[in-house]
């Protein structure tokens, strides 16, 4: 079997967002995220995202840009340890 490692991908700070591609596109989590202080979050469950979203439109603009640079920052990732 192939064990994948932990790898530092980013560092996030207060107001930041996770979860937001697996969120979108109903896939499951593609990373883990592991606090170094306590944290405060807020757990969404996808239909209560999309209510939210159909009242708010500029935000899944922005979730939806946000989810591509992070997806393109991936590919980045990937082809270079490819």
């Amino acid at each position: 079997t192939q064990e994948k490692q932990s790898e530092l991908v980013r560092i996030l700070g207060p107001g930041e967002v996770i979860g937001e591609i697996g969120l979108l596109l109903g896939l499951p989590r593609s990373a883990s995220v592991v606090a170094k202080e306590p944290t405060t979050v807020l757990r969404l469950k996808r239909e209560d995202l999309e209510e939210v979203m159909k009242k708010v439109p500029s935000m899944a603009f922005s979730l939806k840009e946000l989810a591509d640079r992070r997806l393109a920052d991936v590919s980045r990732l990937d082809a270079f340890y490819l």
